[in-house]
């Protein structure tokens, strides 16, 4: 995959850097989805959470969360042997991939994939931080 079809990719799906207007659309999608979630909680219907409604809310979206990792992992690890192989990984993750793959065999571990999240997730923060404007 080339920088120019990855970037390709991107715009057709609306996720490039210049897009205001899908970024504006994912936005409204999320703050949608926040709205659902919160009257989905509330449930005596009076606009507002209780204690209870709001630790329910909190537990539901956690057991949310997980699952979805969970799944994720499982759903990659196409022959179940619990470990993710480069032929499992689609091609927009390769470079994903290298970055786990912290003994360079081939092979991401799910102690691997966990640091290679966490080091992700920890890059993508200090870049937000430092692009943050006052």
């Amino acid at each position: 995959v080339t920088v120019e079809e990855m970037r390709a990719a991107a715009e057709r799906r609306g996720l490039a850097g210049h897009n205001p207007e899908a970024r504006q659309e994912r936005r409204s999608e999320r703050a949608a989805q926040w709205a659902a979630a919160w009257d989905a909680a509330d449930a005596n219907g009076n606009g507002a959470l209780d204690r209870n409604e709001f630790a329910a809310m909190g537990e539901t979206r956690r057991a949310n969360m997980a699952a979805r990792r969970a799944s994720r992992f499982e759903r990659q690890d196409a022959n179940g042997d619990g470990r993710l192989s480069l032929s499992e990984i689609s091609s927009r993750a390769m470079a994903r991939f290298d970055a786990a793959d912290a003994d360079d065999d081939g092979v991401v571990t799910r102690e691997e994939r966990r640091t290679g999240r966490h080091n992700h997730r920890r890059a993508m923060y200090i870049e937000n931080q430092n692009n943050r404007v006052y």
